[in-house]
Formats: structure tokens, sequence, C-alpha cells
């Protein structure tokens, strides 16, 4: 009998459903394709190393180079029970945290309301300019919404807590930060 059968299953951990979105991937199954077949998402903007100015960034071998994901934009706001207004003002990486991770429970035929045991978040995302570009700047957006709620969908410390409201999970909610390898 192995270590394993001998624990106590209480404790054991599963992860049974992937959900992804890259530069050039919309879901796993791309992303798998992607590496497999070697695709490139990473877009060179036309300036190479050289050619680039000390003044683009302040470095003298900048190379134009970035990417991003497709559709961020296309966040269904009444499906996660925000009005329009909230989602204008919650954090993309937040939004995009709600699809991906609801993708990865319907991967896994998960419904929360089914499922005896507890179901946790541990979730890391980085601090983001889009509050103090959109938000901040956008005092009319700003006036419609109290500062909780602008504090909620900006904050990377509510992250957890919200993904586990929104998908009624009974677990631990825990926002990971360990600097550049949150990602890990």
């Amino acid at each position: 009998m192995s270590n394993f059968d001998q624990q106590d299953m209480s404790q054991a951990v599963a992860i049974i459903g992937m959900s992804c979105r890259f530069p050039g991937a919309d879901d796993v199954s791309q992303f798998w394709e992607n590496i497999a077949q070697q695709v490139e998402s990473i877009a060179h903007n036309g300036t190479s190393v050289g050619q680039a100015s000390k003044s683009d960034n302040g470095q003298p071998h900048f190379v134009d180079v970035s990417s991003g994901i497709d559709n961020i934009d296309m966040f269904d706001a009444s499906f996660f029970g925000y009005t329009p207004n909230e989602a204008k003002a919650t954090d993309p990486q937040h939004r995009i945290l709600l699809e991906t991770s609801y993708n990865a429970f319907e991967d896994a035929g998960y419904v929360a309301s089914q499922f005896d045991g507890l179901v946790g978040a541990f979730v890391g995302i980085t601090a983001s300019s889009y509050f103090h570009k959109n938000i901040q700047t956008n005092t009319e957006q700003s006036a419609k919404l109290n500062a909780h709620h602008i504090l909620i969908g900006n904050d990377k410390s509510f992250a957890a807590t919200r993904l586990a409201f929104k998908m009624n999970l009974t677990g631990p909610a825990m926002s990971v930060d360990t600097a550049c390898s949150t990602s890990l």
C-alpha cells in the first residue's frame, strides 16, 4: 500500500479543470498547440536593437515588443452579477480571473451547489495601472460608484475573496503575493 493510500483523504488536493488566456491562445488547447508548433505570440513593433533611441524608454538596447490577450473588453457583466458601471470600474485582471475560473470549473464539470467538500481559491495577480489610468482620471465614471466598489474592483488583495464569493466556493480564499514568483 502506498503512502498516498494511507493518507487521510480529507486532506487531499485535486486539480481537475484548467483554463487559461495567453497572447495568441484563448484556451488550454490553443496554448498547447502554440507550444507544439513553436508559435511566437510576441509582437515585434518595428523597432530593433540599435534603432531605438535612449528616449524610447531610457535604455540603450530597448527592443520594442509587446503582447496582449484578445477580447478583454468582452466581459459579460450581468452573467457575473455586475452592473455595467461596476464592470467598467473593475480591473481587467479581476474580470479575466472570473472568466477563466468559470471556464476551469466548467472544464472540470464542477457545480458548487452539488459539491459537499471545500473548494478554495489561491490567487495571485499583479498591481495594475488600470485604476490610475482609467478610473482615477475619469471623474464622471468615479462619481457613479462609491469608493468601496472601486477599491474592491482594483486592489489585488480582493481577487481571491471576490472569486470565492462569485463562484460560491466554500474553502479557503487566499491572495498569494510573492513578487516575481506569484505567477508560478
